[in-house]
């Protein structure tokens, strides 16, 4: 593990805070950009209508190596999938099936809380762990924040098709200059409200682009030095915060 500064992570908080920006008991965050007036604009952009996932399929082909990271893939198993009763009897005529997926939250497509990561026993807006992270859950800060949806406009920065790549080679980085270069290229400005979508498509497996494939979905350390990662860290946030996009995410595939 890299060691992290923690005078310039302080120094980079006290710079780019929004503690207190939405009220002391605020636990939304940057989501609470996306005004309803903003979220009637995003709906004005919509041209084909056609929807497409982003998502990383939940099954054992998951991101995770338990040896490594202490996360498990998704278990999926099929509880009735013979058309029997739960009694193992068989009526005849109707039937059906049932299953059931047990399921970490880093283990597939998520989305992170803003209990998931703190510092100096502090979460966002000044909330302590010890009374917002129990044993039986957040208590403050939790994704149950989000549970009305987060719907808004949505910009998508494909990295990989900037570069003419299928896709980007696991321990990729990409830093802000080529982010805004791609949104350049595309005449796409984020606005207040945007979600901000780094697009790197799947990393090759078994000689080609796949998430179906446990090589192409796992993880592999970054091949990025931990100083130069750090930097670049760094000035994303910097670069992000003008443009107040509501959330950062990144593609699986």
């Amino acid at each position: 593990m890299p060691v992290i500064d923690m005078d310039g992570v302080r120094a980079l908080g006290r710079e780019l805070s929004n503690w207190g920006r939405w009220g002391d008991d605020d636990q939304r965050g940057t989501l609470n950009l996306i005004e309803p007036a903003r979220v009637s604009a995003a709906a004005t952009a919509v041209r084909r209508g056609v929807s497409f996932s982003l998502a990383m399929p939940a099954d054992e082909n998951g991101p995770h190596d338990l040896r490594t990271s202490g996360r498990f893939n998704p278990i999926h198993s099929m509880t009735r999938y013979r058309g029997d009763t739960p009694r193992g009897e068989f009526t005849g005529g109707f039937a059906s099936a049932e299953d059931m997926l047990i399921i970490g939250t880093h283990s597939s497509t998520h989305f992170d809380a803003l209990a998931h990561l703190w510092y100096d026993d502090l979460l966002y807006n000044g909330h302590h762990h010890d009374d917002a992270v129990t044993a039986r859950g957040a208590e403050r800060c939790s994704i149950q924040n989000l549970a009305s949806g987060v719907v808004s406009r949505g910009i998508l920065a494909d990295v990989p098709r900037h570069r003419g790549l299928d896709h980007l080679p696991p321990g990729t980085g990409v830093g802000p200059d080529e982010r805004d270069a791609v949104l350049a290229a595309r005449g796409v400005v984020p606005r207040p409200g945007t979600s901000c979508c780094c697009g790197r498509a799947p990393t090759p497996g078994s000689g080609a682009a796949s998430t179906s494939s446990p090589d192409g979905r796992r993880g592999s350390p970054s091949s990025a030095p931990a100083g130069s990662a750090t930097t670049a860290s760094r000035r994303c946030a910097r670069t992000t915060w003008p443009s107040r996009c509501s959330a950062r995410t990144a593609t699986a595939r």
